[in-house]
């Protein structure tokens, strides 16, 4: 649920002004009534696609997010990538995956 929150916060702040039809929440919620597996997964995807967007930011950038996060009580950006980027060396630790490349295939 924390994630979730997350992605509506970062999604009221990067996509303002996104017609209804295609409003990353309400297709969320739309999906997660069809097929709530599904929508966890396009969670996933879309933090995911936020944490990789979220490398080219700036420091003022990336702290101005955190603050605002911060602020409605959310997770804030640096949050969640501590929380999902300390998953990349137990996996490449792993015996299937060796190399960052082992990951995207």
């Amino acid at each position: 649920m924390a994630l979730k929150k997350f992605f509506a916060g970062m999604s009221s702040l990067i996509f303002l002004g996104v017609a209804p039809e295609i409003d990353p929440i309400l297709q969320l919620e739309k999906l997660e009534k069809k097929a709530p597996s599904q929508a966890g997964a396009g969670l996933q995807m879309a933090v995911d696609d936020i944490l990789n967007q979220s490398i080219h930011w700036s420091k003022e950038e990336l702290r101005e997010y955190d603050r605002v996060l911060g602020l409605e009580g959310r997770l804030t950006v640096s949050e969640v990538r501590k929380a999902y980027w300390k998953k990349i060396p137990r996996l490449l630790k792993s015996k299937d995956i060796r190399t960052e490349v082992d990951i995207i295939f």
